[in-house]
């Protein structure tokens, strides 16, 4: 059970590492184009 929890919450991880990574270029992208 531990190991399946750990599993999720790398997911967990790397989900949130990858909307954090599209938010960054959000910003760039507006702080360029405006």
């Amino acid at each position: 059970d531990a190991n399946r929890l750990v599993r999720q919450n790398d997911k967990y991880v790397q989900f949130a590492e990858i909307l954090v990574n599209h938010l960054r270029c959000l910003q760039s992208f507006r702080n360029d184009h405006f």
